[in-house]
């Protein structure tokens, strides 16, 4: 669907009723968002995931109690962080 606020193409990908990611396409590529609950944070930390997701994760602004990793596809270990970022959202969901 594309969103005239943001002026781009997005598409919420979902579990059951849940929201896992937001994929927004770009010029030559695509970014996934992923939203979890600031109360997991101790679990990202833990996460094998890269230290910029991590990073991004403390530093990002909380809104309803969420805060959002988003990762840029640009090579196949982009889309191993995407598949263990929302790997973590489905497990620690709430």
């Amino acid at each position: 669907r594309f969103y005239n606020d943001g002026k781009c193409w997005l598409f919420r990908v979902l579990h059951k009723k849940d929201t896992v990611c937001w994929i927004g396409v770009e010029k030559e590529t695509f970014r996934v968002s992923v939203s979890i609950h600031e109360k997991w944070a101790d679990v990202i930390e833990a996460s094998e995931l890269p230290e910029d997701c991590k990073l991004q994760f403390r530093t990002a602004r909380v809104f309803n109690h969420t805060r959002s990793i988003t990762v840029v596809i640009r090579d196949e270990q982009d889309a191993q962080t995407v598949l263990a970022l929302t790997a973590l959202k489905l497990k620690y969901k709430g």
